[in-house]
């Protein structure tokens, strides 16, 4: 598979960013952002709609916890591997706008 021209990764980019923020904004009914979740498929390789998706989850996760809306259990409360595995999780994934820094795609 030939890696997307700069236009198609634009363009994927762009569909990304209006489906994540018609998430953000209708958060309790995706019903609503379905036609930018096709357009987003239909835009991006396989890969890459992969990697965005975890990339949200990720950003989810990490908001809710450093916001005290989710708290490690007990048996990792007095332990360091949460903060371990949200600090490796940062280097992996970089910044947080729909991106992928120097072309580069994780697969899974």
């Amino acid at each position: 598979m030939a890696a997307p021209s700069m236009k198609e990764r634009q363009f994927c980019w762009g569909a990304c960013s209006h489906y994540w923020q018609c998430l953000d904004e209708k958060a309790r009914d995706v019903y609503h952002c379905q036609k930018l979740r096709r357009s987003f498929k239909s835009s991006c390789p396989q890969q890459w709609l992969k990697y965005f998706d975890k990339r949200r989850d990720y950003l989810n996760f990490k908001g809710k916890f450093e916001a005290g809306l989710v708290q490690p259990s007990e048996s990792t409360a007095n332990s360091q591997a949460v903060l371990e595995l949200l600090a490796k999780a940062e280097i992996l994934f970089g910044h947080s706008e729909c991106s992928i820094s120097s072309g580069t795609v994780f697969e899974s």
